[in-house]
């Protein structure tokens, strides 16, 4: 993940602490494999790291800093919605970059792009 992506993402986590008890490094420096192995445990936590990676990315989208997700998933994601996620990063895993964040918005954008 790029150093610039990192900041991006810790200035908006700073920015929705008062909404979401959401921590930068939390997000920033989970892997995808450990995100997965969450999921496969408990799902209920799983889907609400999604939520809390989607919450920063959205705000990312909106100050026109994401890279490549651009804001149109449902949010809050339900667990339906969780599931399709992970199954579509299960699906390809030549598209993963070990980075849940990128990964969780990559399948998020990939899922439902905006129109």
């Amino acid at each position: 993940m790029s150093r610039g992506f990192l900041s991006v993402l810790a200035i908006c986590a700073a920015a929705l602490a008062g909404s979401a008890p959401v921590r930068a490094a939390d997000i920033s420096d989970a892997t995808t494999a450990d995100f997965l192995m969450q999921c496969s445990r408990n799902p209920d936590a799983c889907r609400e790291f999604a939520n809390d990676v989607l919450r920063v990315l959205n705000a990312a989208a909106t100050l026109g800093q994401a890279r490549t997700y651009k804001g149109c998933a449902p949010f809050p994601l339900s667990l339906d919605d969780t599931g399709k996620l992970i199954a579509r990063m299960l699906a390809r895993p030549q598209e993963m970059t070990g980075y849940a964040a990128d990964d969780i918005g990559g399948a998020a954008q990939a899922i439902w792009p905006c129109k």
